[in-house]
């Protein structure tokens, strides 16, 4: 890491999140609009699995691609 931070050992990912916080707020916005629950949870064998929606998506709902 330290050859491509030219050094740094540390990295500073705020210009990432600043870059696409306009798609993080459109996204929490629309996922709660259509009621779409999404993240990760430990399933019952300890692994991570993926979150369900609480409510099920229309087929048609731009929601979908978004998941």
């Amino acid at each position: 890491m330290a050859v491509i931070t030219e050094g740094n050992r540390r990295m500073d990912a705020s210009a990432l999140r600043e870059y696409f916080q306009p798609l993080e707020n459109w996204l929490r916005k629309d996922n709660k609009k259509h009621g779409a629950a999404v993240g990760w949870k430990l399933g019952h064998d300890g692994k991570a699995e993926l979150y369900h929606p609480l409510k099920k998506i229309a087929a048609n709902s731009p929601t979908l691609g978004a998941l």
